[in-house]
């Protein structure tokens, strides 16, 4: 990797850490957590949602392989997480991912795991 491969990579993380912060969802919707890879991220559903499986099995109702999906309150945070995922996929880094399967396998949240 070259300098400029670096420093493009620098700050494609900064922005991933950044809209981690912005991603924050109501705590209480929320009945796992882990820490996984992102294997496949879909921008089919945009705006709307964002589907995306990951290579831990957070729940026995969501093993490992199920597509889960990312609902955001808005356009623009449905935007940012498949940016967040797309980073997370091309750097091989882990993400910790937060969600809700009581109806479906659905993630509340996602926090770059650095």
């Amino acid at each position: 990797m070259d300098g400029a491969e670096a420093m493009s990579m620098k700050r494609a993380l900064v922005v991933v850490f950044l809209v981690s912060l912005l991603t924050t969802q109501a705590a209480s919707a929320t009945n796992w957590s882990i820490a996984a890879h992102v294997t496949v991220v879909s921008a089919d559903n945009l705006p709307s949602s964002v589907p995306l499986q990951i290579d831990a099995s957070p729940t026995v109702n969501c093993p490992a392989g199920t597509f889960m999906f990312y609902i955001g309150s808005n356009a623009d945070q449905t935007k940012g997480i498949l940016a967040l995922l797309l980073a997370m996929k091309l750097s091989g880094r882990m993400a910790v991912f937060y969600g809700n399967d009581n109806a479906g396998c659905f993630v509340t949240s996602v926090h770059f795991n650095g």
